[in-house]
């Protein structure tokens, strides 16, 4: 565990330094591809914040000036190429996370539209359905408003009336 938070120190002394020179990244445009050899935005929450120390080149033979990991060129290359496509896969990361949002949402609204067409549709066959039901009980409630019925109805009791009065004066 010592060795591999050295080795990362000894990879974030670099970018530490041309931190400085690096515009901000912004990974949520998708248009414009982001420099992978800047930090990316909020990894300087993931690296530990360390004491580094100068880098001091060191030949055959020489002395440590303290003590440490011996790392060839090639290996710190190696990281260091490993840091950028990390950064590259988080920007692909979050493009594809935009694009399947953005998707999702669209889904959403489509789903929306079609729900909101089919509650209007409902609604117009309902109005439709009680318009014709109103205009068949006007039809069928006409009979009784008819003013023949109402004539006829008045002559028959006039009359029956008369009838009545009438045996009942016979009677008498």
């Amino acid at each position: 565990m010592k060795l591999l938070a050295l080795a990362l120190s000894l990879l974030v002394a670099v970018p530490v330094r041309a931190q400085e020179q690096c515009p901000k990244q912004i990974y949520t445009d998708t248009a414009k591809e982001p420099d992978y050899k800047c930090p990316g935005p909020g990894e300087d929450d993931l690296v530990p914040k360390l004491q580094l120390k100068e880098s001091t080149k060191l030949l055959i033979g020489d002395r440590a000036p303290w003590t440490g990991i011996l790392m060839d060129p090639g290996r710190v290359m190696v990281l260091g190429l490993r840091i950028e496509s990390l950064r590259r896969l988080r920007w692909e990361d979050m493009r594809y996370c935009a694009e399947l949002a953005g998707a999702q949402v669209d889904y959403v609204e489509q789903i929306d539209r079609v729900e909101l067409d089919l509650r209007t549709a409902q609604r117009d066959n309902y109005k439709r359905q009680a318009e014709k039901l109103q205009k068949e009980v006007i039809k069928l409630n006409k009979w009784y408003r008819s003013p023949v019925l109402w004539f006829a109805t008045g002559f028959v009791v006039a009359t029956a009336g008369a009838v009545v009065v009438a045996v009942v004066i016979v009677r008498d």
